[in-house]
């Protein structure tokens, strides 16, 4: 299953998005039998703001938002913005326009013992959220006794995955 964000308008917020994909994640393990899905094989994935939103539904709770009581078992991060506080200025400056704070957005910073495993691939010139703040997440989560792989890839920059991105340059 792939979830898109919703066009941008109406004053919406990063809450706001990361309430969507709760509500989408709840929406697929309720409705996994229905569409055959193995809710307790579901593996997580996005890329760049994308991946923000895919490890926030385990690091990050929202009030009002119910919990996600069956989290998934695992997330595979294309160069995630994780760190909102040293990393993608951007995404900080929404966050204080919107009147949050963050490091309460910020997954990096919200890691505890019980998390799901993850993987990051990621572009060794990635601009946005560079590899030293990979690495420092990594290491959050093996003190906190869980697994993060992190493949960094030569010379390749953010959102190095996009199908044909570098075709019309």
């Amino acid at each position: 299953v792939t979830i898109h964000f919703r066009p941008p308008g109406n004053k919406r917020t990063p809450a706001d998005s990361l309430r969507d994909a709760r509500m989408a994640y709840r929406w697929l393990v309720e409705n996994g039998e229905q569409l055959q899905v193995d809710v307790d094989r579901i593996v997580v994935s996005g890329g760049s703001a994308g991946g923000h939103l895919s490890l926030a539904l385990s690091t990050i709770e929202l009030p009002g938002d119910p919990v996600i009581e069956h989290p998934p078992r695992g997330f595979v991060l294309f160069n995630p913005v994780i760190d909102l506080v040293d990393g993608w200025s951007a995404g900080r400056e929404r966050c204080e326009k919107s009147g949050i704070d963050p490091v309460s957005f910020s997954p990096a910073h919200h890691v505890r013992s019980g998390l799901p495993p993850v993987l990051v691939l990621s572009g060794s010139k990635d601009a946005l959220i560079p590899p030293n703040l990979i690495r420092a997440f990594q290491e959050r989560m093996k003190k906190a006794g869980n697994r993060c792989e992190f493949i960094e890839y030569p010379e390749a920059t953010h959102a190095f995955f996009n199908y044909g991105r570098n075709e019309n340059r």
